[in-house]
């Protein structure tokens, strides 16, 4: 597959993947709701199983750009969401970003944009040990996370479960990727495709939970920013990628910038959700 296709499938699977987590955002109460009767829960269940739907599509055209582009740039252009997601939340969700938050997005897209433009990563290793190291250290923080929330729910809570929602979402391209390596038994293979499947149950059910207690103007970032970061770094030792200097400083400045935008606001970081 050309490289000017790889980049249009991967924008193509971002673009949906952002459409698709802002229905779940605006329809979350139909969500665990307790009253399921009437129009406005009816509403809310399309449009949630819509969204659903659309998040379910978005990795189709990922699967593929991966083989037009090594694992890093495609998850750098995850980034690409942020933008996506900013400007259709203007209109779907009615949320406005402070200017803070405009200046720090576009400092972290021209991060991201310089991340994507360099480094790759071979085909034909695989470390399996790191592969699964990297899926249990966000199980670990979430749960953690998870017990916190049952007693007191914030801001600063929500924003860690999108980060590990974002983590296990990010990650579910190194068993897609792993699975189009060769010399793979079948076994291999399908323990690859039900890490892939539990990824992202955990990064579903997470991202939900961050949607009830906090703003997507905080949620989102820190979703997309470990998407593009976790697997970037399980990359240099899963499949051993080569990151030049150029790229580790894009890497640092990512981290920088979904840190500076995911920031709850003072208004936002006191007050518990309802």
């Amino acid at each position: 597959m050309s490289v000017f296709w790889a980049v249009i499938l991967a924008l193509a699977s971002n673009l949906v993947l952002s459409l698709g987590m802002l229905l779940q955002k605006k329809h979350v109460a139909a969500f665990g709701a307790k009253d399921r009767k009437g129009a406005a829960y009816r509403a809310d269940l399309v449009g949630w199983i819509l969204g659903f739907v659309l998040m379910n599509i978005a990795p189709i055209p990922r699967f593929f750009a991966l083989m037009g582009l090594p694992i890093n740039v495609v998850n750098a252009f995850v980034g690409s969401n942020v933008a996506f997601t900013a400007i259709m939340a203007i209109f779907i969700l009615r949320e406005r970003m402070s200017r803070r938050q405009v200046l720090w997005s576009m400092f972290l897209l021209a991060a991201l944009a310089a991340a994507s433009v360099r480094g790759g990563s071979p085909e034909e290793v695989l470390d399996r040990p790191w592969l699964l190291g990297f899926f249990a250290l966000p199980l670990v923080v979430c749960a953690g996370c998870w017990i916190a929330r049952t007693r007191r729910r914030s801001a600063v809570l929500a924003i860690l479960l999108a980060a590990g929602s974002g983590a296990f979402g990010g990650y579910m391209n190194l068993p897609m990727k792993a699975v189009q390596t060769g010399g793979l038994d079948l076994s291999s293979r399908i323990f690859f495709v039900g890490l892939y499947i539990v990824a992202g149950v955990l990064s579903f059910f997470l991202i939900q939970y961050a949607y009830k207690d906090g703003a997507m103007s905080s949620v989102s970032p820190a979703m997309y920013g470990l998407q593009v970061l976790w697997p970037a770094l399980a990359s240099f030792w899963v499949f051993k990628s080569v990151f030049d200097p150029v790229q580790v400083v894009a890497l640092a400045a990512i981290a920088l910038g979904v840190f500076m935008v995911a920031r709850p606001n003072p208004d936002q970081a006191g007050a518990s959700p309802p």
